[in-house]
């Protein structure tokens, strides 16, 4: 019984993470609703290359997201690459959070 306020807490951790990627991708995907696109897909170009990505697979100006799975469906700054990598970031980062919490329950 004494563990499941630890546990409560690494359920924490993981809804937290997961909350922060549904934010990275809603200020990826929507950007554009609150600028101009143009002027919205520099901002995600800067906020995507923070992330360790190339610049470069950022559109120029928003594109067509229909084929999305996360970022919006209409005209965005988000390809399906960046979904892609964007997921797996958030995974690898999810999973690093949970292996550290672990370790605190192990000692």
């Amino acid at each position: 019984m004494a563990d499941f306020p630890m546990m409560s807490r690494i359920s924490s951790v993981g809804l937290l993470q997961c909350l922060k990627a549904c934010v990275l991708f809603h200020v990826f995907s929507s950007y554009g609703q609150c600028l101009n696109l143009n002027t919205a897909c520099i901002e995600v170009k800067k906020a995507y290359t923070e992330k360790g990505f190339d610049e470069n697979e950022v559109p120029i100006t928003a594109i067509s997201g229909a084929d999305l799975s996360i970022c919006l469906h209409t005209e965005t700054c988000c390809t399906r690459s960046m979904e892609d990598k964007l997921t797996s970031l958030s995974r690898k980062e999810h999973t690093r959070q949970l292996d550290e919490s672990f370790k605190i329950l192990k000692t």
